[in-house]
């Protein structure tokens, strides 16, 4: 999912590469580095994309995910407003479907 959406990023929405950066949220036991070169190579994104990780104590001993959590961040406030202007936009065309579907069904 998140390669997809740097696929996105980069190839949809012409991103620069330098815009883009991510973060990582690790169990103590986990190796930053270790963890990086992982997701790396699963997102795409250079090593040099990567910020300082943040290391978090988790609750669960069984149900944990062995790569951490990786958060795509890109700096660009035109785009924000682009992205929330695309969901209120979708929000209006699916309350308009339901109503509709609502209408066919009735």
């Amino acid at each position: 999912m998140i390669k997809i959406f740097n696929l996105f990023l980069t190839r949809v929405l012409e991103i620069p590469s330098e815009k883009i950066s991510a973060w990582l949220l690790l169990y103590p036991d986990l190796v930053d580095s270790v963890q990086k070169n992982f997701w790396s190579k699963a997102t795409g994104l250079s090593l040099d994309q990567f910020k300082k990780s943040i290391y978090i104590k988790g609750h669960h001993t069984r149900k944990r995910l062995s790569y951490g959590v990786c958060t795509i961040v890109v700096s660009s406030r035109a785009l924000k407003e682009r992205i929330l202007k695309w969901l209120e936009l979708y929000q209006d065309f699916l309350r308009t479907y339901a109503l509709e579907l609502e209408k066919h069904t009735q």
